[in-house]
């Protein structure tokens, strides 16, 4: 049985855990970062001082709210970059995996101060979760943009191979045949039946489904839907010839595959754009 393994590719494709570790702890040891940080609990006590800790002086509110930014450091400097590295290489992005972190971590750290330290009911403390959430969730999400190019450097070997906020597409797959993986670029894809073939560098495979299903996982803006039953990599494209009147793809190959008629438009364009270059 032949099973798509894109995961493979991304093991490849992202850096090691210690390069992770070193992109996030840098980022938090940034002076900008530790500002941020800092400026937050102050913002927290002087502007949003309601809800749960009303009854408390000036100093407790501090000193609470002090005590759950180190918390949130702490937790995002030890434990982020294994959860980072965990799920970059399954293709999940950076940013809800930092946003989830971070919304998990703020539930625990209420339900501690609320119910806990505090001992109060839990709509005090679902009060207090959403005044954090709210507080500082632009924070983590504009913080990572800020020191993205720094993030992509050092987390993936090119930035087109780290999801940052969404799913990255790949020219490569690995499949599963027989318990070996073998990696290879995809040229082609072609219908057959309930199945497509997928025609790589390392050979073709048999995968169940459709033709949509498995363009999902390529990128593919490297390529042509050149018939509702084909897509073939852009570079394997020689020419656009007619037989009997029939519009056909040549590639490099020599071979010859039908096209339909709306697609013509793009392949002309394609083959025009590649000319131009040369």
């Amino acid at each position: 049985m032949i099973s798509f393994k894109q995961n493979a590719v991304l093991k490849e494709k992202i850096k090691s855990l210690d390069r992770i570790k070193y992109a996030v702890r840098t980022v938090l040891k940034n002076p900008i970062t530790l500002i941020l940080f800092v400026s937050v609990p102050i913002y927290k006590v002087l502007f949003t001082p309601g809800g749960i800790l009303i009854e408390y002086s000036l100093l407790t509110r501090s000193l609470i709210d002090f005590v759950s930014m180190v918390i949130n450091y702490t937790s995002l400097y030890f434990y982020l970059p294994n959860l980072l590295r965990y799920g970059l290489t399954r293709n999940i992005p950076a940013m809800w995996l930092l946003l989830s972190f971070f919304i998990v971590l703020v539930f625990f750290e209420s339900m501690f101060i609320s119910l806990v330290l505090l001992q109060q009911n839990l709509m005090d403390m679902l009060h207090h979760f959403f005044v954090v959430i709210l507080t500082v969730s632009a924070s983590v999400l504009i913080l990572p943009n800020f020191f993205r190019t720094f993030v992509n450097k050092h987390m993936a070997h090119a930035p087109s191979y780290l999801p940052f906020w969404f799913p990255v597409r790949l020219d490569e797959l690995t499949v599963n045949k027989g318990g070996h993986e073998i990696t290879g670029i995809v040229i082609r894809l072609k219908v057959e039946q309930n199945y497509t073939r997928i025609y790589t560098t390392e050979g073709d495979y048999l995968e169940r489904g459709s033709l949509s299903e498995i363009l999902q996982m390529v990128d593919t803006d490297l390529g042509i839907r050149i018939h509702r039953s084909m897509w073939i990599r852009k570079d394997r494209i020689e020419a656009l010839v007619y037989k009997n009147g029939n519009p056909k793809v040549r590639t490099v190959d020599g071979e010859l595959f039908p096209a339909s008629r709306s697609s013509i438009k793009e392949i002309k364009e394609f083959l025009h754009s590649t000319m131009s270059a040369g």
